[in-house]
């Protein structure tokens, strides 16, 4: 009687938590969904300018290029990082890296609005998602109460995830003039082939994640109950695998650090 007396106040506790826990991520995961995840990318006009700056430097540097280039067809002892490849070529290739320096800018800005025409057909009302209620006495109030702070800890990994990826877009978009220019002068043709496949990730990702969400969506219902709500679990879980699979599928390595390879 007296260890009763001990532990009733523990479960009881336990219970209160686990109850304010859950209904706490049933009123933020919506928001959190909708703001964070699949939230359209805001594109800053400092990143235009950015992107304006990093495209002007480059043509300049492309310009003073084509003026040695020129140079080396009169002395051609003249050797440098372009000296691997005939003039006709090289002047080629550097036209080439120009024409991407114009049009980088507004081929990532459309892809953007792809996915998010994308992201805004495959979600449609299922935007309002509400994660399921734990059918009453199924699961132990400690249970409950792991599961939300999961379900809590998932949803920081996907919006720190994103707000990585909105970074990563700026950043490599601002970079495809040098990316370009890069291609041009040492004869790199992977470099761009990886910088493309890195961006296709980033961009689309969002779409993807979009298509899983609706999928799930159609296959759970409320009636599922317990399972549902380790389902729901499970999709979010998995959200933070796709884009490895999505890397491993197109080919872009595992992120930033293998474009050069």
């Amino acid at each position: 009687m007296s260890i009763a007396l001990h532990v009733d106040p523990v479960v009881g506790i336990i219970d209160a938590i686990s109850s304010w826990s859950w209904r706490q991520v049933l009123e933020l995961s919506n928001t959190w969904m909708e703001r964070f995840v699949f939230h359209p990318l805001i594109w800053p006009s400092v990143v235009t300018e950015f992107y304006n700056v990093s495209r002007d430097l480059s043509w300049s540097l492309i310009g003073i290029i084509t003026i040695l280039v020129a140079m080396r067809s009169l002395w051609p002892q003249l050797t440098g990082p372009w000296s691997r490849l005939a003039v006709p070529t090289f002047l080629e290739r550097l036209v080439v890296a120009a024409l991407i320096d114009l049009a980088g800018l507004g081929v990532v800005q459309s892809a953007l609005k792809i996915n998010n025409a994308l992201v805004s057909t495959l979600l449609g009302s299922a935007v309002g998602w509400t994660p399921a209620p734990v059918p009453s006495g199924a699961l132990s109030p400690l249970a409950v109460l792991i599961a939300s702070l999961a379900m809590v800890a998932l949803m920081l990994y996907l919006a720190l995830f994103y707000a990585v990826r909105t970074i990563e877009v700026y950043l490599l978009t601002v970079a495809i003039p040098w990316f370009a220019l890069w291609w041009a002068t040492r004869d790199d043709d992977d470099v761009l082939s990886n910088l493309s496949r890195e961006l296709a990730v980033v961009i689309f990702i969002q779409a993807v994640h979009a298509g899983a969400f609706w999928l799930a969506l159609r296959l759970m219902s409320a009636s599922l109950g317990l399972t549902g709500f380790f389902l729901e679990l499970a999709m979010l879980w998995y959200m933070t695998k796709i884009p490895g699979q999505l890397r491993r599928v197109i080919g872009a390595g595992t992120g930033v650090t293998q474009l050069w390879r």
